[in-house]
């Protein structure tokens, strides 16, 4: 098969894997985001070894450089770990609506940084096909956020999507994903802002500075989610780059086994540093941030999520970056909106909109000039 359709094939699969991982482990996690991102990259790693272990043997790192597994790491911290916290961080202070908008963002950027950092070859059947994606997958995606920011639908688990997510290569799990599942906390950051900004004695003065001080609380607030959304869209970009430069002599199971690598270890440190934190401060650990009693049906269902969206998804996402360019590879990995569509539908039985219909057509429509652009 043409090295750049197979890409393509793989980049299309990967969100669709990704979509139908979350679907099957949706409100089924009892436990804190933290222990599941670990959970999740850990058992990843380990999907992940026992392939190499199978089409290798175990002489996997002769291909691999100390450089190369050193850059990789680095990949992995800014892309799964500080990225993703940076994301929910943005998410909670100016809301989905906004952060959808930011996260659109990154097919132009991966656009800039792939014809500057990687020399691939930019044409403008290309950028339409950029545009006319990103467009309908905004269009879906804004609408679901819309709900969630207003309140109109009902929150799921709060912080589970993203963290977890990740990585879908080069983080193929961006915020889409989480929005359109429904999967993000509604944000009030104007009303919050403004119970910090009440005043106990409504005097005319008291009125006044307090409402200045409400107004200087919340557009701080507001700077700092702006300034996380653009830090979070360039760390994801940027893993993707430095994935693409150092591990091109690497298969996909090596480089997924490196960065899930990594992060499993940074999250363990993570998982025992809360731990003992507790225990110095003598705080009670409360439920949300211990491991419920889980079923046997719903670890099934947690370890089969994880096999989609933590090994397959990243899998292919990772084949893929070296066989199209950055640019496609990262618009098309934003579909997952647009494929959830058909399958909340049929499993869940959600109903979907005509604005939602029209923007899911809409980003399909936006994948045949990326088919036929030329390959980098």
């Amino acid at each position: 098969m043409n090295p750049t359709v197979s890409g393509i094939l793989a980049a299309l699969a990967s969100p669709l894997a990704m979509t139908i991982g979350f679907v099957v482990w949706d409100k089924v996690w009892k436990g804190s985001p933290l222990l599941l991102n670990f959970l999740k990259c850990s058992i990843g790693t380990c999907f992940f070894i026992l392939t190499i272990a199978g089409l290798e043997g175990f002489y996997w790192m002769k291909h691999t450089s100390n450089k190369a597994s050193l850059m990789l790491f680095v990949s992995a911290i800014i892309g799964i770990i500080v990225g993703d916290t940076f994301w929910l961080e943005a998410l909670q202070l100016i809301g989905a609506r906004k952060v959808v908008m930011f996260d659109a963002l990154k097919p132009f950027l991966a656009t800039f940084f792939g014809f500057f950092l990687l020399a691939e070859n930019i044409n403008w059947m290309m950028l339409v096909g950029v545009i006319i994606t990103v467009v309908g997958v905004l269009i879906v995606s804004l609408e679901k956020a819309s709900n969630i920011d207003s309140g109109s639908e009902q929150p799921r688990n709060v912080e589970e999507e993203k963290k977890a997510h990740q990585n879908f290569g080069p983080q193929v799990l961006n915020c889409q994903e989480a929005v359109f599942s429904g999967n993000i906390p509604p944000v009030s950051v104007v009303n919050d802002s403004a119970k910090k900004g009440e005043s106990n004695q409504p005097t005319t003065g008291n009125i006044h500075k307090n409402s200045r001080n409400a107004f200087t609380f919340k557009c701080g607030f507001l700077n700092k989610g702006y300034a996380f959304a653009v830090i979070n869209i360039f760390l994801d970009v940027y893993g993707a780059v430095l994935t693409r430069q150092y591990g091109e002599k690497m298969s996909t199971w090596d480089i997924n086994t490196i960065r899930f690598g990594s992060a499993s270890a940074v999250l363990l440190l993570a998982v025992f540093l809360k731990k003992i934190v507790i225990v110095i401060n003598n705080v009670q650990a409360t439920t949300a941030s211990e491991l419920q009693s889980m079923t046997y049906t719903d670890w099934i269902k947690i370890v089969l999520g994880i096999f989609l969206v933590t090994y397959i998804a990243p899998a292919l996402s990772q084949y893929a970056l070296f066989k199209i360019n950055l640019a496609i590879l990262i618009t098309l990995s934003s579909l997952s909106p647009i494929f959830s569509l058909p399958i909340v539908r049929i499993l869940k039985g959600e109903k979907v909109s005509r604005l939602a219909i029209f923007g899911s057509l809409l980003g399909s429509l936006g994948i045949i000039p990326l088919c036929f652009s030329s390959p980098s």
